[in-house]
C-alpha cells in the first residue's frame, strides 16, 4: 500500500490514498469502498452507542438495504 518502508502513513498520505481510490472508482465506473452508505451506517452506530449509554439498554441498529447504482 505504501511504498516507503519504515515510514508511517500520516493524515496527508491517508487523504492522498483515499482520493486515488475515489478517482480510480470513477474512472473504472465501480463503487468505491468505503462509500457513503458505510459512513451513514457508522453514524447510526455512533447514535445508538450514545442512546444506549443514556438509557442503559441495548439499542439495535438495523442493517441498511444496499442500493445498486446503474
Amino acid at each position: 500500500l505504501w511504498p516507503i518502508p519504515a515510514l508511517g502513513i500520516g493524515y496527508g498520505e491517508t487523504k492522498i490514498i483515499e482520493c486515488h481510490d475515489l478517482c480510480r472508482a470513477v474512472v473504472d465506473r465501480t463503487q468505491p469502498s468505503p462509500d457513503f452508505g458505510d459512513g451513514y451506517q457508522i453514524a447510526r452506530i455512533c447514535d445508538a452507542i450514545l442512546e444506549s449509554a443514556t438509557s442503559g439498554e441495548w439499542v439495535d441498529v438495523p442493517a441498511l438495504v444496499p442500493v445498486v447504482l446503474t
